[in-house]
């Protein structure tokens, strides 16, 4: 009896809106008017966001060191008729190989950071008071996608002989380009002879 009820009031309120007076709320079951010119709209399921992660080139451990290059005799003479005089280009020493990549032909090398591969630089230079290796931050080769993040670090000054080689690792090297260069003190001077770089990617 009591849905019974329940409907009849329902069909009164669906058609009249209004609840007969002998009828006491809340005593049936509850009704709710729906509008039939109502179109739901289903709400879109979350997008799930994934952040990418980029990827660090692993850093290995470094590859067996090479052997160094030989080292020339001392006591060289060097002046004007000396083969290897540059004082004709402005150098007054003598350089009978300029310093550069020994087993690398290019003198832009390119590395990636913690890739433990060696670089090897050879010079054979004579006639001057020291000599000096020096890497050191650079941006001057555009083809380095790197060259504008460098700082330079891993960076060395190095006091030389004057004939020789020095191999160092690409793993203390950071992301960027850098320059090396020789340094020879001559005629009461500093001079800069030859130039090679290497960018680390």
């Amino acid at each position: 009896m009591r849905i019974e009820a329940a409907l009849v009031l329902a069909v009164a309120i669906s058609l009249f809106g209004v609840v007969p007076e002998n009828e006491v709320y809340n005593s049936y079951l509850p009704f709710v008017k729906i509008d039939p010119t109502r179109t739901p709209t289903p709400k879109p399921l979350p997008t799930a966001t994934r952040t990418a992660t980029p990827a660090t080139p692993p850093t290995v451990q470094p590859q067996p060191m090479p052997t160094p290059v030989a080292t020339k005799e001392l006591g060289r003479r060097c002046d004007s008729t000396s083969a290897d005089w540059r004082g004709n280009g402005g150098y007054p020493f003598c350089v009978a190989r300029d310093m550069g990549w020994a087993g690398q032909g290019a003198s832009v090398q390119y590395r990636y950071a913690g890739s433990g591969e060696w670089l090897t630089v050879a010079w054979d230079f004579y006639g001057g008071e020291w000599y000096e290796l020096r890497l050191e931050n650079n941006n001057g080769i555009a083809s380095c996608g790197t060259r504008n993040i460098g700082t330079g670090q891993g960076g060395f000054r190095l006091r030389v002989g004057e004939s020789g080689s020095y191999s160092f690792n690409a793993n203390r090297l950071a992301r960027g380009l850098y320059k090396l260069e020789m340094y020879v003190w001559a005629a009461g001077r500093e001079w800069g002879h030859n130039e090679v770089f290497i960018c680390i990617v």
